[in-house]
């Protein structure tokens, strides 16, 4: 990380620590995060709009009006990091996962550890070893990532990254052809995906939820995901699949009007 992206990750690790002076350190961490993604999924999405709005001013409530701009700060800090470490590192790395390491939150949740980035950046480029993801591409326009436990996101950012160097200079985005389904039973770190997979302007959606029993509590649908029609894009390639299964064939007219918001988050 450079030194310009080591300097944002600093303010925001100095915000937040400027916070707790009446709050724990790992409550104001995880309370930026949760308002972060409120803010975020708000301004996208209205289905979970209320609820999400309402735990959101429950939430800076905690915090009386001197620290209440913070949060802000954090954010536009985050935001920063994000832009230098992807501009100089060659594609989406993880900060808050780092940040969370910095603040040794690791004392308070005990034994919750989130993989390094430059490990993540190695399992991003063995996944890239054997060209399924270059005929996944040809074959659908696009390729779709399952992380069932996603923690703070580092592997699937260092899967984009390897994405990104991998196909540098050639017809492929991962902002615009990776879809990403992510899920952990910790709302802490479902937030921390959703933030960074926003920000990155990558496709996903990111579950609250149980891997081992299919319970959920929760969606978290990315803005590039519900702007960009990926609810319509994923029906459709789906619909093709299962015609192409049963005749043979791939005759299906692609439906031409999307709604952009109930009918998208609807559908799952």
């Amino acid at each position: 990380m450079t030194a310009l992206a080591k300097d944002h990750k600093a303010g925001l690790i100095k915000l937040i620590k400027a916070a707790s002076y009446t709050q724990a350190t790992w409550e104001v961490y995880s309370d930026f995060v949760e308002m972060a993604a409120i803010a975020i999924s708000n301004g996208v999405e209205r289905v979970n709009r209320e609820k999400r709005e309402e735990k959101y001013l429950k939430l800076i409530g905690k915090y009386d009006k001197k620290r209440q701009p913070l949060f802000g700060q954090m954010l536009g800090e985050l935001v920063m990091a994000m832009e230098k470490a992807v501009i100089t590192e060659g594609g989406p790395t993880d900060i808050l996962g780092p940040v969370y390491h910095e603040l040794e939150l690791h004392s308070k949740w005990v034994g919750q550890f989130f993989t390094p980035v430059n490990i993540c950046d190695m399992m991003g480029q063995l996944m890239l070893n054997d060209g399924l993801v270059e005929r996944a591409i040809k074959d659908k326009g696009y390729i779709t990532l399952d992380e069932p436990c996603t923690g703070s996101g580092a592997m699937i950012l260092g899967f984009a990254k390897a994405l990104a160097r991998r196909f540098e200079g050639k017809d492929f985005n991962y902002q615009t052809q990776l879809f990403v389904s992510a899920r952990d039973i910790d709302l802490k770190c479902v937030c921390m995906t959703y933030i960074q997979l926003s920000l990155y302007n990558i496709p996903a959606i990111v579950t609250h939820g149980d891997t081992l029993s299919l319970k959920e509590w929760g969606k978290w649908y990315t803005p590039a995901y519900i702007l960009n029609g990926w609810g319509r894009k994923l029906r459709y390639k789906n619909a093709v699949g299962k015609v192409k299964e049963i005749t043979g064939t791939t005759d299906v007219q692609e439906p031409l009007q999307l709604s952009l918001f109930d009918f998208e988050i609807k559908e799952d």
